[in-house]
């Protein structure tokens, strides 16, 4: 979940997931103050489990 999934490491994966998240991508949005609310962040946290879920 730390760093962004590539189809390099996940055959087919930016064919099924249309919109990745991973927890290096939540950081930098940390850090460039992209987060207005705990609610958007909590929506990209949800985001990447349902990603995990879909492509597995």
């Amino acid at each position: 979940f730390l760093n962004p999934v590539t189809d390099a490491i996940a055959p087919g994966y930016s064919k099924v997931i249309k919109k990745p998240m991973s927890i290096g991508t939540m950081i930098n949005k940390i850090e460039n103050n992209q987060y207005h609310d705990i609610k958007t962040w909590e929506q990209d946290v949800r985001l990447m489990f349902k990603n995990c879920v879909d492509y597995n």
